[in-house]
């Protein structure tokens, strides 16, 4: 169970980097030479000293013709010097605890992790990394894939990933850490101490703080809150959009700056946009039923042609408020029988229809009542109830009103509906004994 759980919770962050973020193929705008003997964690040694002393280096040597190409933690050196860097487990490991700890081991496959607390030391994964957890710390990893993780909190030190990172999480802080593309959504994003993205960095948070990087292609940034560091180094361009404009120190490496300004929409606009597509969305609607209930139920029309006004009402949301408890209620009861479920879904689609079509029974209903001493024509009493149905709408929209107003005219609705259905049974049994 545990296990479906947790590949559930990894599709779903896998769903949304993709979907989120297209990964982007452009030629690099940093040559080869620029990157060559970079080491992953900020040390000043050379690949060939890193090599002699056990630490991991990144690959020297760029492939293929100097475009697109990976600059990659060599895995001939990894699976040469496997024994001495831990465990070696063959094939795909699942695993899902409360705490998760591991360390020292090399994982030749996939590797699917789901924990609140999970700790990540000294481990190689020649597949792909998929995490799910609360807190999330990573040292001294190195995936050959790619890695995906959803989490709250997360920090990596040095951690270098062959393919691209996925990130679907609160607060995101990195350290001495290498990747190809990243793609992020967090409320924090946070990336300092001589790191390394080899490609793009794409990422939609709150706040987003770029430090000691370098950044070897892009940054696409959407962003409340941005803060570029002296020792910041993008090779290509910056590229962010934000509702405030982020000061740039002077002495940082830019290609290139695109700012595009977020603008916000007053709330004067946004009420009055929703009053007019309200108003169009009731006359259609109002329109159809309106139509409907005078050409097809009057009788119903005709009982509403009453001096009681007051009664009539107040007895029709009486029975409005019973039926809109009892309904539920039936629902319920039919669920917890078993065999009653698909009747119940039945009653709850009756009991929903009802309620969407209380607007318009309602405005026909005030709309006979204010023409009934008047000669009947269809027109007239079809046209009021629309704008009477088209009122009410406009009230619907008032803060505090509109929830009062609304709960009325379902009440209303649903009694008025029940109160016709109940002539029209009474009508049919006087026949019957005549």
């Amino acid at each position: 169970m545990k296990k479906r759980i947790f590949v559930s919770i990894l599709a779903i962050t896998i769903l949304l980097g993709n979907l989120a973020f297209a990964t982007e193929t452009l030629s690099p705008t940093v040559d080869a030479e620029t990157l060559t003997n970079t080491p992953l964690v900020g040390e000043e040694d050379t690949a060939e000293s890193n090599a002699n002393d056990g630490i991991m280096p990144i690959n020297d040597t760029p492939d293929g013709d100097g475009e697109n190409q990976d600059y990659v933690i060599p895995e001939e050196w990894a699976r040469d010097n496997a024994s001495m860097l831990g465990e070696t487990v063959d094939g795909d490991v699942f695993e899902g605890e409360e705490n998760v700890s591991i360390s020292s081991k090399n994982i030749d496959g996939n590797a699917f992790y789901s924990s609140e607390q999970l700790s990540l030391t000294n481990v190689i994964v020649y597949g792909d990394l998929f995490l799910a957890g609360k807190y999330i710390d990573l040292n001294d990893v190195t995936v050959y894939g790619n890695i995906y993780i959803a989490a709250e909190n997360v920090k990596m030190n040095s951690t270098g990933i062959s393919g691209n990172m996925y990130l679907a999480c609160a607060n995101v802080e990195i350290k001495s850490s290498a990747f190809q593309d990243v793609f992020s959504a967090s409320s924090v994003f946070i990336i300092d101490s001589d790191s390394y993205i080899l490609r793009n960095l794409n990422a939609v948070a709150g706040t987003i703080k770029i430090g000691n990087t370098v950044i070897a292609k892009n940054a696409n940034l959407t962003v409340d809150q941005l803060e570029i560091g002296e020792s910041t180094n993008i090779e290509g361009a910056l590229n962010y959009s934000s509702k405030v404009e982020a000061t740039i120190p002077s002495n940082v490496t830019i290609s290139n700056v695109n700012y595009t300004p977020i603008k916000e929409k007053t709330n004067n606009s946004s009420a009055l946009q929703n009053v007019v597509f309200g108003v169009i969305s009731t006359i259609l609607s109002s329109a159809l039923v309106c139509a409907f209930i005078l050409v097809c139920a009057k009788p119903f029309v005709e009982k509403q042609k009453t001096d009681k006004v007051v009664s009539h009402y107040f007895s029709a949301i009486t029975k409005g408020a019973l039926a809109a408890i009892l309904i539920p209620v039936s629902v319920i009861v039919l669920f917890c029988t078993g065999f009653g479920i698909g009747m119940g879904f039945v009653l709850l689609g009756i009991y929903f229809i009802i309620f969407a079509i209380s607007l318009p029974v309602v405005a026909v209903s005030i709309a006979t009542i204010v023409t009934k001493k008047m000669e009947y024509n269809f027109w007239k009493v079809y046209g009021l109830s629309i704008l009477v149905a088209v009122v009410i709408s406009i009230l619907q929209k008032v803060v505090v009103l509109g929830t009062i107003v609304t709960i009325i005219i379902g009440l209303l609705g649903m009694g008025l509906i029940f109160a016709g259905l109940k002539n029209k049974k009474e009508k049919k049994e006087e026949v019957e004994v005549v």
